[in-house]
């Protein structure tokens, strides 16, 4: 859901250019480039980190035994 929020919000900027800077800046908007590459390396790296989050603990509390694990 992040992905695809920064996504639209870059695509906003990038297209309809808001005047959001400051008035003393010579050019008031925001420049936004978006590279198919960054957004593959973003969204696989997301990828990894959540499946290693997840999959390292569960792989410990596995071998626990049940009242192991409610022992604390």
């Amino acid at each position: 859901a992040g992905f695809l929020i920064g996504l639209g919000l870059a695509l906003f900027l990038k297209f309809y250019k808001p005047c959001v800077l400051p008035d003393y800046y010579y050019d008031c908007t925001i420049p936004v480039g978006i590279r198919p590459t960054h957004l593959a390396i973003i969204l696989g790296a997301a990828f990894v980190i959540t499946f290693l989050a997840s999959y390292i603990p569960a792989q410990i509390y596995s071998k626990l035994k049940p009242y192991e694990s409610i022992k604390g």
